[in-house]
């Protein structure tokens, strides 16, 4: 199982902060012999400071370099142990992300030569212990000799030095790896048009899936509905008194639905996969006619058509519909989620419906679309198979500040929706 970066056990912790601390120590050690050829043939007496300055623009200009950030960020992931997410590369590149990135890199390195300095002080008295303690004389480095320890006063505090120097080491390099994990994510971390930018992606994603999850449930839930319908229609004819022309155009009806569905799960498929899809690849569900062709999706102006199809279906319809001219007044946004509501009752009506009239009444008003849908039933649409059509409708209705009730009344099934087009509404 692979494990969180918080947890990494904290010795393991430490000497992974340690490995990525050395390799920019590693790197500034270039970049001072770098400073050191670049000053020595143009002013030999230079100052410390002018070598200081030089070494540290060399050290910061290489964050600005294409390809510093990822490799940063790979090894704050990797070895400091900072929070998924917390350090990114983001694309393009802005000035803000790259000065952070340069100052970063300075710190880094800097950190590192700091780290290698003293890991080089703690070696120095563990050197001269092991040449002491194999027989060795006095050590000589230049300006200063130390001699072997004579007596075991001598020794122990030859021990307790390099003990004290290690513990004191190891200290300062864990706080300088605690600090480079605590300030990672301030200079390598997303900044505030990032992290925007990352949400509304993930906002894009979101609303997508669940206008995906609307599409499916339109077109192929109720083709599939349909169809299932179809079939039993045609079952009972064979079982009666089978008719040629009645079953040609159950299957007829079957057949069409079914290549409609198909379409229908092949664009879906195609949006989810991220390929290209034209807009002529897919049919349309439902035909489209009317002024409003190219609009988007199904409409007000195509309600008559809709009915005029659950009828041929054997859905038994009273309907009263707006004319034309007034359906083609409302606003598409609410036309569109309008003819939704109406599809949605009559494929309920449909599955769920008892014996008898379904009644639609669909006003259009300067303030609303009044939308209402009677017919007897025998149980709730969608009780006990899962339907989620009336839930994804109701949340379609209040995101346009609609709307809606259902339920059951003495064994009629009411849907009642109003949604506001922005006018002066009734009552």
């Amino acid at each position: 199982m692979k494990r969180q970066p918080g947890s990494v056990r904290p010795p393991r912790l430490v000497v992974r902060r340690t490995v990525f601390l050395l390799a920019g120590g590693a790197v500034a050690a270039a970049f001072l012999i770098l400073a050191s050829a670049l000053i020595a043939p143009v002013d030999p007496g230079a100052t410390l400071l002018v070598f200081v300055v030089l070494a540290s623009l060399l050290m910061g200009g290489a964050g600005l370099l294409p390809g510093v950030r990822e490799v940063q960020v790979a090894g704050a992931e990797a070895l400091l142990g900072v929070p998924e997410g917390s350090v990114s590369s983001p694309e393009p590149m802005r000035w803000a992300h790259r000065w952070r990135t340069a100052l970063w890199t300075l710190v880094h390195q800097v950190a590192g030569a700091l780290t290698g300095l003293l890991l080089v002080a703690t070696g120095l008295p563990v050197a001269a212990l092991a040449v002491w303690v194999l027989g060795g004389d006095e050590i000589e480095v230049p300006g200063w000799s130390v001699g072997p320890p004579r007596s075991v006063g001598d020794w122990s505090l030859a021990v307790l030095v390099t003990v004290a120097v290690a513990l004191v080491a190891l200290a300062v390099i864990t706080a300088l790896g605690s600090a480079a994990a605590a300030s990672a994510p301030a200079l390598l971390g997303p900044l505030g048009q990032d992290r925007l930018q990352v949400i509304e992606q993930r906002l894009a994603r979101e609303q997508e899936a669940v206008r995906l999850s609307r599409d499916l449930h339109d077109g192929v839930g109720h083709s599939l509905s349909a169809i299932s319908l179809q079939a039993g229609a045609g079952r009972r004819v064979l079982a009666g008194h089978p008719d040629p022309a009645a079953l040609a155009d159950t299957l007829r009806t079957i057949e069409d639905l079914a290549g409609r569905a198909v379409a229908e799960l092949d664009h879906a498929l195609s949006v989810l996969r991220g390929e290209a899809v034209p807009a002529d690849a897919v049919r349309e569900r439902r035909p489209v006619t009317g002024s409003r062709q190219g609009v988007g999706g199904a409409d007000l102006t195509q309600l008559a058509h809709l009915v005029e199809e659950h009828r041929s279906r054997g859905l038994e319809l009273a309907a009263e519909l707006p004319p034309g001219s007034v359906s083609e007044q409302v606003p598409s946004v609410i036309s569109r989620a309008a003819y939704r509501v109406v599809a949605e009752a009559l494929a309920n009506a449909a599955k769920h419906g008892a014996p008898g009239t379904v009644r639609v009444q669909v006003q259009c008003s300067p303030g609303d679309v009044a939308i209402d849908v009677v017919n007897r039933t025998r149980r709730a649409p969608g009780a006990g198979t899962g339907g989620r059509g009336l839930a994804g409708l109701r949340e379609q209705v209040e995101l346009l500040d609609g709307e809606m009730t259902v339920g059951r009344d003495e064994g009629q099934w009411q849907l009642r929706v109003s949604l506001p087009t922005g006018g002066r509404r009734r009552g």
